[in-house]
């Protein structure tokens, strides 16, 4: 977050001027998160990048959707602009993140994999607001054309996906999911994508996170996959998705890849698509 952009002054163009401690959270070349403590309130700030007025507009209406659809999702209090730059402040939810509880006790992976599972499930059940229909997951990143003629053909109809659905971006009181956040990526599409792409994401793209964690994270899968009651017939046509999941992992974090790190994911990929009987 550039030190010219003052967070107190964003909140005062928001209408907010009795904040009593403004913490960030969470800074970035596109958005940057601020926990506000204004009166009886706590709020979450998000602050992105100029020109993502339309990111923004299209995060509100998702939430909302989600949010009276039963999801736990941040209530939108108040968005706005300033200079030039899209601001969404938000209700703080309550609990930590996946991550932290496991980070705490690994032994949570299991019981919390099953409740982030069940949570899914609930994403998935849920009927994609319009916005969203009009952002099909296979239209996200460049497919590779027999990958995508494969997935046309098996692809059920278009359900709510959230397409970044791992421990950093979900809260836990410790037993249930309290929340779930980021909705920058959602879509319309076959759930399976969704799931296919939560495991390439716990497998190749949260490495910062400490090792005790890292072994947790294969029990959180299994226990996910249960818990979102993924069937024999879903698992069997899994490495469809799970291919495509690694091309999108390619183009999303090209920048950010180690020529390792590229490597381990194309020889992933491939091995998939080859069990997929597309390559």
């Amino acid at each position: 977050m550039p030190s010219s952009v003052d967070p107190h002054a964003i909140l005062a163009a928001l209408g907010i001027v009795d904040a009593d401690a403004v913490t960030p959270v969470l800074g970035g070349q596109d958005a940057a998160l601020f926990r506000v403590e204004h009166g009886a309130d706590t709020s979450a700030l998000r602050v992105y990048a100029g020109g993502r007025e339309r990111q923004c507009r299209f995060e509100i209406q998702v939430m909302q959707h989600g949010a009276a659809s039963g999801l736990p999702i941040p209530t939108v209090r108040t968005s706005g602009i300033w200079n030039g730059r899209p601001a969404l402040l938000m209700e703080w939810l309550p609990g930590r993140t996946v991550a932290d509880a496991m980070n705490d006790d690994p032994s949570l992976a299991g019981p919390l994999g099953h409740a982030a599972g069940r949570m899914l499930a609930h994403i998935h059940a849920t009927d994609p607001p319009r916005i969203v229909l009009e952002r099909p997951w296979l239209g996200w990143f460049p497919t590779p054309e027999p990958l995508r003629q494969a997935l046309v053909a098996i692809a059920g109809p278009p359900r709510l996906l959230h397409l970044d659905y791992h421990p950093l971006n979900l809260l836990t009181d410790g037993t249930a999911i309290t929340g779930v956040l980021d909705w920058a990526n959602a879509a319309a599409g076959d759930p399976r994508a969704d799931l296919a792409r939560t495991i390439a994401i716990l497998r190749f793209a949260i490495g910062e996170l400490p090792v005790d964690v890292q072994s947790a994270l294969a029990v959180f899968e299994h226990s996910l996959l249960d818990g979102c009651g993924a069937a024999p017939a879903t698992l069997t046509d899994l490495p469809l998705f799970l291919a495509w999941a690694g091309h999108c992992l390619l183009h999303d974090l090209a920048s950010r890849l180690t020529a390792g790190q590229r490597a381990e994911i194309i020889a992933w990929t491939r091995e998939c698509e080859r069990e997929a009987g597309v390559r």
